[in-house]
Order: C-alpha cells, then structure tokens, then sequence
C-alpha cells in the first residue's frame, strides 16, 4: 500500500521482511538512502510521549527539532537521552549543551533530560522508557532491534 503527502511517498509492504526481525536489509537499504524522516510503526501508530536521541550530530538536532514540532500544543513530558561523546572536549561539550538548550527553550514544554554516558547504555535505557515514540537520529538505527515502539528514523 501506498500513498503520497506534501513531503514523501509513504509505502507499506510485506516485501523484505526477515521473519523474528524487526529492520531487514531493504529496511536498512532504504534507511540509509533517505533524505527525509521514515516512521516505522508499531501496532499504536504516533503515540505519546515522545523520546529523542541527542548525539549532537547534525541528525541528531534534526530529531530533536522534529521532537519539538510534534510536541506543539502537548502537555505531554518529551524525553531526551543525552548521550555523552568521549571524544569531545569540555568546549565542545558546552556548546552542544547550549544548542540543546536553545532548541528547548519552547514555551509550556516539559522536557526531561537524561544523561547516558556512552551509546552502550542506551538499549537499556530505553527499554525503561519502553512507551511513546522514539525519534532517533539514523546513525542510531541499529537501536531499532532493542524497542517494539513505532519509531522516527532521522536522517
């Protein structure tokens, strides 16, 4: 089945499908070729809350700023998992706390922001928070096989 909105074809299909997986090869195919966001479903659809991955990778403040769209209007908590890069200095590090901040700012907005020291914590991590939606910026994908909740694949 397919269908077209004012920014992408959206298709659905059994083609491709690895039983007892949840993301096979054409999945990950078209994942990696994509230029605008892919919303994998569960048997809820988009449904709240809403949690995002923050990497500070130009993917990961497109998910975030998606987060915050979806979140007009809600009264809803949005989740975000900091994740720590190692690699970055503490200059670095302050300025992606600043950007993040400035992308949070909304009015009315309730966020809950919680720190993973390392991307190995993060299936964990949302197995406790195994409700909602999760927008995740695409170098994330892998993270798909850990949650059954509809996702939001950033590019």
């Amino acid at each position: 089945m397919c269908g077209r909105d004012w920014s992408s074809d959206v298709c659905s299909s059994d083609l491709g499908r690895t039983p007892g997986k949840r993301f096979g090869s054409t999945a990950k195919t078209i994942v990696a070729q994509a230029a605008c966001p892919i919303f994998l479903l569960s048997d809820e659809g988009l449904h709240y809350p809403l949690t995002v991955i923050e990497t500070g990778s130009p993917a990961s403040d497109r998910a975030l700023a998606l987060a915050l769209t979806l979140m007009t209007g809600r009264e809803e908590t949005l989740f975000v998992i900091a994740v720590t890069d190692p690699q970055q200095n503490e200059d670095e590090q302050e300025q992606r706390t600043r950007r993040r901040q400035v992308h949070l700012e909304a009015d009315g907005l309730t966020v809950r922001i919680l720190d993973a020291e390392d991307a190995a914590q993060l299936p964990r991590m949302l197995q406790s928070l195994a409700h909602g939606t999760l927008i995740l910026p695409a170098e994330e994908a892998s993270l798909i096989e850990n949650v059954a909740t509809s996702i939001i694949l950033v590019p």
